[in-house]
């Protein structure tokens, strides 16, 4: 039996205490069965004795807050997310629905009836909600009206009406035809990252304590450097007034005015070395500086890479308290700083991770994003990564990541028209060498520049600029690259004209949604490198399983191309783990049938800053 189900709870997951009640339909015959607060064991047992269960964002919240609640239940029925099967078939649902709703955008606000206002408030959503007023279903506004406090009629209708809308979503989303491989992964991804973010990221609180300190005094050191050179308060004259009559106050601090005599009010600032008006202002004036970028509200715009070119030493310092303040934002001052989130029982972050999040497939992450943790490579980067180890004592870290995926993708999709001649130079030669004699450049490191920044679909201009040019000189560098190999620029020509229809398929078949022609390649191989790390850490945690180490290997982060484990080294070593990345990914090629041999690197140590 397919069950299409959905229960009611009294709170988010972290605050569940009790189910409600449990409505689920027979997909085959449509039949609606109800179990209201004195059937909730009945419920769990109809729902454990189904061959499937299908439900909109089940894995996160409903099968979790059952767990939660009846540790014991367990089921071996088939989980279908509705919620994952309508990121992979629309992934430009916001697209959608502009073009959707696009009579109602352009109707005056005050004319918009309720329904109208609530559809454009769930543009490029994909809650339940948001479906049910795009198929035609409303679901209601019990939960905002009254409380999940309470079990009462109304809420078990609002949940019979969830699942209503949840069928019809099923149903559309069946006529999508996606791949049941796609499906696999992408549930299997999901649920791996629900385990990591209920698992946490261990986090060094003591010494995330003292580089706050450490930052902060620094902060200081390096305004107090700046103030000398700039500061001063800011004095400007307000309109000038000519009184029609004398005013004498008694208040002599505020100034007499006399009948016929011009004045204008003075307007002082204390000069504020964080403030980039402030700070652009006083380098024009006062050291002759002549910006060149400008933001949309007309100021200069003042980044650590624009800063760090000019000679004068105080734009660096400058540059140097900007990274100090993103530091501080990062790890105690800013909405979702790691000191804010860090649970203080068992000093672990609980970031969470989208693995759909992105139009390309990859995951995007959250309160807090972790995947900008800066590289032990930048300022402040080591200490930042050190914050981060294994979420219990005496466990060590493991890290591993992809070998040079991006560049191994493009000579995947080459291989049609190259016979695999550049993925032979990217496993047995040095391919930025290569690179650079192609485009003729001077220095290897300017081929790592240029190959990146053309895979991003950098204009001539920026191609142009790493060899000090302009757009002449990066056109005339992309021809000699394509002279030299062809089969990129065939490559790329095919990706864009496919990519007119608004579309291009990924590695396993997917959409990926695609706004201009000079993104397409971007996105494709983007979208590629995502596919195939997904799957990497589902085979990871498939091999894990197999061997019995599931209670001594859990997954600390998952960012892009690199997988962060923490493990118990009395069970299991570093060289055993690193032996299973490499054998998951050889069945990620075989899986996808990736033209060019894949490979992953690893490090082992006792935090971030060791393993990436």
């Amino acid at each position: 039996m397919r069950l299409i189900f959905d229960i009611e709870g009294d709170n988010y997951l972290q605050d569940v205490t009790v189910i409600h009640c449990i409505v689920a339909q027979d997909y085959e015959s449509g039949k609606i069965f109800k179990f209201r607060p004195d059937e909730i064991k009945k419920g769990l047992k109809f729902l454990k004795d189904a061959d499937e269960l299908i439900g909109h964002n089940i894995l996160d919240y409903d099968i979790r807050a059952i767990k939660k609640l009846y540790p014991k239940w367990t089921t071996d029925a088939k989980l279908t997310d509705t919620l994952l099967m309508a990121k992979i078939a629309y992934p430009d649902i916001k697209d959608i629905d502009f073009r959707r709703y696009s009579k109602i955008i352009k109707t005056p606000r005050q004319l918009r009836t309720s329904l109208e206002t609530q559809k454009l408030a769930n543009i490029g959503k994909q809650s339940l909600e948001a479906w049910g007023l795009r198929l035609g279903l409303h679901k209601g506004s019990f939960g905002k009206e009254v409380g999940f406090e309470k079990f009462s009629e109304d809420m078990l209708e609002y949940c019979v009406r969830d699942v209503e809308v949840n069928t019809k979503l099923y149903h559309k989303l069946l006529t999508k035809n996606i791949d049941e491989k796609i499906l696999e992964t992408e549930h299997e991804a999901q649920q791996v990252c629900l385990e990591q973010t209920n698992t946490g990221f261990g986090f060094d609180y003591d010494k995330a304590i003292k580089l706050e300190k450490q930052l902060q005094e620094k902060q200081h050191e390096l305004q107090e450097i700046i103030k000398s050179k700039l500061g001063g308060p800011f004095i400007k004259g307000k309109e000038v007034k000519v009184p029609k009559r004398t005013i004498r106050y008694k208040d002599v601090s505020r100034g007499n005015v006399m009948a016929g005599c011009p004045y204008t009010k003075l307007e002082i600032k204390d000069f504020n070395p964080t403030s980039r008006v402030h700070l652009s202002t006083r380098l024009i004036e006062r050291l002759g500086w002549k910006p060149k970028v400008f933001g949309d509200d007309g100021y200069p715009t003042m980044s650590e890479e624009i800063l760090i070119k000019e000679d004068k030493p105080i734009f660096k310092t400058i540059a140097k308290l900007f990274t100090i303040q993103k530091r501080l934002g990062m790890l105690s001052e800013g909405r979702n700083a790691w000191l804010k989130l860090v649970d203080m029982d068992s000093l672990v972050i609980h970031g969470r991770v989208n693995t759909l999040g992105a139009a390309t497939s990859r995951a995007t992450h959250s309160k807090p994003n972790l995947a900008q943790i800066p590289s032990v490579r930048s300022p402040y980067g080591k200490e930042c990564r050190e914050l981060f180890i294994p979420h219990k004592r005496g466990w060590k870290l493991f890290g591993t990541d992809a070998s040079g995926l991006e560049l191994r993708m493009l000579a995947h999709y080459m291989t049609r028209w190259d016979n695999g001649e550049y993925g032979k130079i990217i496993l047995e030669g040095d391919i930025h060498t290569a690179n650079q004699e192609a485009a003729e450049l001077p220095t290897r490191n300017d081929a790592k520049t240029f190959i990146y920044a053309f895979l991003y679909g950098a204009g001539n201009g920026k191609i142009g600029s790493i060899v000090g040019g302009n757009s002449k000189d990066g056109g005339r560098l992309k021809e000699k690259f394509y002279k030299a190999i062809p089969a990129i620029k065939q490559l790329r020509e095919a990706v864009e004209g496919a990519s007119e229809r608004g579309y291009i398929k990924g590695l396993d078949g997917r959409k990926i949604p695609v706004r201009s022609t000079h993104s397409a390649l971007n996105f494709l191989l983007q979208g590629a490198g995502a596919i195939v790390c997904k799957r990497w850490m589902v085979e990871i945690h498939r091999i894990i399983k197999e061997r019995n180490l599931t209670e001594h290997v859990k997954q600390m982060a998952w960012v892009h191309d690199e997988v962060q484990l923490a493990f118990n080294p009395k069970e299991v070593t570093g060289e055993e783990l690193g032996e299973i990345s490499k054998i998951a990914m050889n069945k990620v090629k075989d899986f996808y049938d990736v033209k060019i041999q894949l490979d992953t690197d690893w490090d082992v140590g006792n935090s971030y800053a060791d393993t990436h």
